[in-house]
């Protein structure tokens, strides 16, 4: 039986990714390196996949319907992912390209868990119908918040000057960005825009999150 491929859709951000949990295969690499021709090369159709000369024309993430053996076969997905390296864009869209693909590479259910008791948290999430939002995300913002939270509590902010502030910045920036990184993915809002000073709970925009969600189901998109 012959290969049928489809393009299904691009997603900007993870809300817009498919939801059907069909097996994934992921292609990354750096601009203009040549993943849409690979794409084109083992489907075997020279022009499902845009490709181009100029790096960074792939701005989004690509997703294509696979099936194997004809129709009657179980499909999967290929994902084409943005390149990083040479990409002809502005740094703030790059940034955007980043975000979105880490979105991509720790949200999904392919993707093994950190821990044992993650994935049967999140299959009772999904049974409940709480939040399309991987497990993942909530570990990491209770991990990441719980060291930067004990962090704070034991400095003196009143006496720090600004080298030591740096410092702490620079020592414990893997926490603040993985939670800046949980909290986006979680609520939808930056905490790093520019700016951006916000005492609101979590709590209020992940419920704003899951009415947003509740209304697209309803309407059918």
């Amino acid at each position: 039986m012959p290969i049928i491929a489809e393009f299904v859709k691009s997603a900007a951000k993870p809300d817009q990714f498919p939801n059907d949990r069909l097996p994934e295969i992921a292609f990354a690499g750096r601009s203009n390196v040549g993943k849409s021709s690979l794409i084109n090369c083992l489907l075997r159709s020279p022009k499902l996949a845009k490709t181009s000369n100029t790096p960074g024309r792939t701005q989004m993430l690509n997703f294509y319907r696979i099936y194997p053996e004809g129709k009657a076969s179980k499909p999967f997905y290929f994902v084409d992912m943005p390149g990083y390296g040479f990409a002809k864009a502005p740094p703030a869209v790059v940034e955007k390209w980043r975000r979105l693909v880490r979105d991509f590479l720790r949200g999904r259910w392919s993707v093994p868990y950190q821990e044992p008791w993650m994935g049967g948290v999140d299959a009772m999430k999904r049974l409940q119908g709480w939040t399309d939002t991987g497990i993942t995300f909530f570990r990491d913002l209770a991990l990441y918040g719980e060291r930067i939270l004990l962090s704070i509590r034991h400095i003196n902010w009143m006496a720090l000057d600004s080298t030591d502030a740096k410092l702490w910045a620079r020592y414990w920036r893997e926490e603040v960005q993985g939670y800046i990184h949980a909290y986006r993915a979680a609520t939808t809002v930056d905490l790093s825009a520019e700016g951006h000073v916000d005492a609101v709970i979590p709590a209020y925009y992940l419920a704003r999150k899951e009415r947003r969600q509740a209304i697209k189901a309803v309407a059918g998109y």
